[in-house]
């Protein structure tokens, strides 16, 4: 009994985690899409491994949290509207961290242009006091449509 008991225990802590993964995961695209950048900063440790290289061409690199969203700001905010959803999230996790992939869609809108790109998200995670904060992002484009020169012209290049 005391076997099956532990057993039991590691899952339901391994599917608690999962959820909390989840919902943060979740959270930091609900509040970037809603320009909340204050919120959007809780989501975050205290350094960052961003990986956009796929859609940039620019290496990854490791930064501060609040300059990734101040790179968002003028980004995200250049347009009228965006959404960016996730789905099939799958969770590995340890007493410490976690790794979490999923796909995505991008949808991003200005007046009656868009630019729209999907692919899959894979998230470095640590665990926190309040929980679990994001530490790496790695996003790997497998298409896009529309005007991909709309966030050129949002940044005014």
């Amino acid at each position: 009994a005391a076997s099956s008991t532990r057993c039991c225990d590691a899952w339901q802590r391994a599917s608690m985690d999962a959820l909390a993964v989840q919902d943060m995961i979740l959270k930091l695209f609900w509040h970037a899409d809603r320009r909340e950048w204050d919120e959007l900063r809780k989501c975050f440790g205290h350094r960052l491994l961003a990986d956009y290289s796929s859609i940039t061409g620019r290496p990854a690199k490791e930064i501060d949290p609040a300059d990734q969203i101040a790179m968002w700001k003028p980004l995200l905010g250049g347009f009228d509207a965006t959404q960016h959803l996730l789905s099939a999230i799958r969770v590995e996790s340890t007493e410490e961290s976690a790794t979490a992939y999923a796909q995505f869609q991008a949808q991003h809108t200005l007046g009656n242009e868009f630019w729209m790109l999907g692919g899959s998200y894979e998230f470095g995670l640590e665990r926190v006091n309040h929980g679990w904060c994001v530490t790496r992002m790695v996003v790997t484009k497998l298409w896009e449509l529309g005007d991909t020169s709309l966030p050129a012209r949002v940044l005014g290049n």
